[in-house]
């Protein structure tokens, strides 16, 4: 009889750290899909002003390790590491330079643009005395590209560290015969939410891994692998969508019927009773919101938010809509 009733509190305290831990609404609870105009409202609250009302800002901090970095004239930098020598660069869909500059000695950088466009990328180039495309010459150069949503007033925030990756890094199956492999940790916060990211690109092969489970560590299976031509850090397609000028920016609300963590999709149900297949972006982000409006961390695209009550930022397509951001109505 102990034993019984001692593995019964085991489970009932198990129970209760699963429910304590989840950060959704209860089972059978009606809660409504995030208001769009609040969301925006609070993710704006949440970003630092501008020095200009009519500018957009985007600072943080960039760091490089393990490679040998290289100065404009090709010859290695002082210590081999130096973000000072990374080129960064606002550039629109036609790859037009909006805005650029060069990371101080600690890594920070700030850019400002004063235009009207809202969809940017950040993008950062350095060259390394590496041979990192396996093509056995070396002095390549290394570009990551970062989508962006700008907001006129406001500052995004991007921080991003560069490094070369090793063995324990990358599961054996997924380790390049030739060719080096570039681990990116990227932490940005815009007009889309908080989003920390954690991938590889494989230059020798062109293709991109992107974490899914959060280990840290690139395996078949458990992490998302898509292709990478351009060798930019950003899945070619998803790059094309961004890209794609025809596509205009909306917003969708509903409950969460099924998600395929393996396709990186989720089924959303409106109020009408229609069905929308919503597809995650890599550099998307989901986030649970409380009733008090305050966000508080990032979830993973997992069976967890099925019967989830969410609003969805992005773009429409013709297999369906395209999620940029993704805010949960969170417990609370």
């Amino acid at each position: 009889m102990r034993v019984q009733l001692m593995w019964m509190l085991v489970l009932l305290t198990a129970l209760i750290g699963c429910r304590s831990s989840h950060p959704l609404p209860p089972p059978g609870g009606e809660v409504q899909p995030p208001d769009h105009g609040q969301v925006v409202k609070y993710n704006e609250e949440r970003m630092p002003g501008a020095p200009q009302p009519s500018a957009a800002v985007v600072s943080g901090r960039i760091t490089v390790s393990g490679f040998t970095v290289l100065s404009e004239g090709g010859t290695p930098v002082a210590g081999g590491e130096s973000s000072t020598k990374v080129l960064a660069q606002l550039i629109d869909p036609e790859d037009d330079i909006l805005s650029e500059t060069r990371p101080g000695a600690d890594g920070t950088y700030q850019l400002t643009y004063t235009g009207q466009k809202t969809k940017v990328k950040l993008r950062l180039r350095f060259k390394v005395q590496e041979d990192v495309d396996g093509d056995g010459k070396g002095a390549d150069q290394i570009e990551q590209a970062i989508p962006l949503t700008l907001a006129l007033g406001l500052a995004s925030s991007v921080d991003i560290a560069l490094r070369k990756a090793a063995e324990a890094d990358v599961e054996q199956s997924l380790r390049p015969a030739k060719g080096l492999v570039l681990l990116a940790d990227v932490h940005r916060l815009d007009g889309t939410g908080k989003h920390v990211d954690f991938y590889g690109t494989f230059f020798a092969d062109g293709f991109v891994v992107i974490t899914l489970d959060g280990d840290r560590f690139l395996e078949p299976g458990d992490d998302l692998r898509a292709v990478d031509h351009n060798r930019n850090g950003w899945p070619d397609l998803d790059e094309a969508r961004y890209d794609d000028p025809s596509l205009t920016s909306a917003t969708i609300s509903g409950v969460i019927v099924s998600v395929d963590s393996a396709h990186q999709t989720l089924m959303l149900k409106d109020k009408a009773g229609k069905q929308t297949l919503v597809i995650f972006a890599p550099f998307a982000a989901i986030e649970p919101m409380n009733a008090a409006g305050d966000f508080y961390g990032a979830v993973p695209l997992t069976p967890l938010l099925a019967g989830s009550a969410v609003t969805v930022q992005g773009w429409p397509l013709p297999e369906g809509f395209l999620a940029d951001w993704i805010v949960v109505s969170a417990a609370g």
